[in-house]
């Protein structure tokens, strides 16, 4: 079974603001490469451009449940996680993730993704779109955080 991941407003927002920033950096690194012939500005803006593209590949796009395994569902690829390696999964409450700080990822482009932690959690791997409707999977090795618009029905099918 499939479940939407639907990016909140917030999201959309700053996703709107930071392509136009990109966008215009790219542009202004490439029109000041051909007027001023620093190669040096050719080599940011193709690196500002690469870092952008490469965000919009590894974005979540969905979640799916297979055989009791969950599947992260990305433009390139996907992330699997085995139903054998799960110990538990629940619904959280934002105030759950109050006060994350991104150590690598993500926070806002596309969606927020990557490694986070805070106090209450500790160390957790998000693949969220949004941060109203949250669910928590937790294995031995790790804790995945994300964002299907149906938690609740997502939990049941799991249960």
């Amino acid at each position: 079974m499939k479940y939407k991941a639907t990016l909140s407003n917030s999201a959309k927002i700053l996703t709107f603001i930071v392509t136009i920033l990109f966008a215009f950096s790219v542009f202004t690194s490439v029109w000041l490469f051909f007027m001023e012939g620093e190669a040096a500005l050719l080599i940011i803006g193709i690196l500002l451009f690469g870092i952008y593209v490469f965000v919009f590949l590894i974005r979540p796009l969905s979640y799916a449940i297979s055989n009791g395994n969950i599947i992260i569902q990305k433009q390139a690829g996907q992330v699997v996680i085995s139903k054998n390696e799960i110990e538990s999964v629940a619904i959280i409450p934002k105030k759950d993730i109050d006060g994350a700080i991104r150590t690598f990822g993500v926070g806002g482009l596309f969606g927020y993704f990557g490694k986070f932690s805070n106090f209450r959690l500790g160390v957790m791997t998000w693949y969220v779109k949004r941060t109203d409707k949250l669910v928590l999977i937790t294995t031995a090795q790790k804790k995945v955080v994300i964002s299907p618009d149906e938690p609740e029905a997502f939990v049941a099918a799991l249960h």
